[in-house]
């Protein structure tokens, strides 16, 4: 199962994908069932090889179906890790359904979370970052406006164009912590 996500922590666009795969293979039985064998664990190394065979799989199926430029690809191909990582380290057992759900909704989550938007005055909203970035900050500062216009360019048009199939739906007044942020009725 995978999730596409466009956007980055500090809103800004980065398209990549969380997975979530078995980590092992089913085998049939004799009695018409089927049963899944586990992997071994994986070795750091080995989860680094894996990265590495996406990666020059990935970077040849895009310079092949014109997504990317031959030369580009053979240059990202040099790359350290050319923009692809693999990251393992989570695993939940087979019968953990409710730590399985955990993940999936976590994974399928919206692209901001409202609960970290903070209001401080008409003219500046501050949106707490869920882990501490390098340059040590925890929060982004953005005037109303460059918020929702950095929020908007990483939702797909249809997301807040459509409602149900073929029912265009009006955009209302957008507020924020009780105050209009001075957008007016959008007639569709």
């Amino acid at each position: 199962m995978s999730f596409v996500h466009p956007f980055g922590s500090s809103r800004n666009r980065h398209t990549h994908c969380h997975c979530c795969i078995l980590d092992g293979l089913f085998e049939p039985r004799e009695d018409g069932e089927i049963r899944l064998l586990h992997a071994s664990a994986l070795t750091a190394a080995e989860i680094g090889g894996i990265g590495e065979q996406v990666r020059r799989c990935l970077l040849s199926w895009f310079a092949r179906s014109g997504l990317l430029d031959t030369d580009d690809a053979r240059e990202m191909l040099g790359w350290d890790n050319g923009g692809f990582s693999l990251e393992a380290s989570v695993r939940i057992a087979g019968q953990d359904r409710a730590g399985l759900e955990r993940l999936l909704r976590d994974r399928a989550r919206l692209f901001f979370a409202l609960k970290r938007l903070e209001p401080v005055n008409a003219h500046q909203i501050i949106d707490g970052l869920p882990k501490l970035r390098r340059d040590g900050r925890t929060a982004l500062s953005f005037p109303p406006m460059e918020l929702i216009d950095r929020l908007a360019a990483l939702m797909p048009p249809e997301a807040y164009l459509w409602g149900g199939p073929g029912e265009r739906v009006g955009m209302g007044p957008l507020s924020f912590g009780g105050r209009q942020l001075g957008m007016g009725d959008a007639k569709g």
